[in-house]
């Protein structure tokens, strides 16, 4: 059995790394951070936010915190899930899409691929958005600023509209709490939508961006959760486990896949797994 990875996401100011706390020590859940979370990442950490050292340039910003990603992942994230801990961690790959593909220009896509490469496809199961308007999360930030809270305001503007853009994208995956209010307050809201979503068991959560062999556990069986759980979408993939195509879920259903009722699988369709084709 694995465990959950769960990311808690949001613009500078936000309250996000306090939150992402709280939701670890409610779940009994590793807590972890980024940049950061080894040694190599912690020196790397300090590296790009020290505003008095030697500022990269927006591409090396981008790679080392790649970089840090991947030592992350590979030394923390990972085994702690296949221990079958649950992850929460302050901030992973969106991250760098928002502050670096958008905020800092380089492109979206080009940054995703790097991090893609950096965290071998590893993806969360949830992604938790804590939202607050600017000038709250400015007055929040007080006046000891990191290198990237200096950029200003069109960086903090951009990475806003990218976070936004990135949770309306992928409502299965996203989740937005208004971080507005007492700590306490934006925790339970906070730990009510971390409940709702993941009280479909893990093995139906979408993993459409998990190329790993956990994600072959999406079956073509329905989740037995409540209707709205994101495991009741599902499409065939050709997925190699044990030689046989397997069901993911978490992505939009093929035209071969029509409708479904709560109670089985697609009308016309077979009880067993269904060949991907080819």
């Amino acid at each position: 059995m694995t465990g959950r990875f769960i990311v808690v996401e949001g613009a500078d100011g936000t309250g996000k790394s306090t939150q992402a706390r709280l939701l670890a020590e409610r779940l009994g859940a590793v807590f972890t951070r980024e940049p950061g979370g080894t040694p190599l990442g912690e020196r790397i950490r300090d590296l790009v936010l020290d505003p008095e050292g030697d500022a990269p340039v927006d591409r090396a910003e981008a790679l080392l915190m790649a970089a840090a990603r991947a030592q992350h992942v590979a030394q923390v994230v990972a085994p702690a899930l296949a221990a079958g801990q649950d992850v929460v961690s302050d901030r992973y790959v969106a991250s760098s899409v928002a502050y670096q593909g958008h905020g800092r220009g380089l492109g979206a896509e080009a940054v995703a691929e790097v991090n893609r490469f950096a965290t071998r496809d590893l993806a969360p199961d949830l992604v938790v958005l804590i939202e607050v308007d600017t000038p709250l999360a400015g007055d929040r930030l007080g006046g000891d600023l990191d290198r990237i809270e200096q950029a200003g305001n069109d960086l903090q503007a951009a990475v806003v509209a990218a976070y936004r853009q990135m949770a309306t994208a992928d409502p299965d995956r996203w989740v937005v709490v208004d971080g507005t209010g007492p700590i306490e307050e934006v925790a339970d809201r906070v730990a009510t939508a971390v409940d709702q979503r993941l009280s479909c068991p893990p093995e139906r959560q979408p993993r459409a961006w998990r190329p790993w062999p956990r994600l072959a556990a999406g079956r073509s069986t329905r989740c037995g959760a409540r209707r709205s759980c994101p495991g009741l979408r599902w499409v065939p993939v050709r997925l190699r486990c044990a030689g046989r195509a397997r069901f993911a879920v978490g992505l939009p259903p093929p035209a071969s896949v029509r409708r479904r009722t709560p109670s089985g699988p697609p009308r016309g369709g077979a009880r067993g797994p269904v060949s991907a084709g080819g």
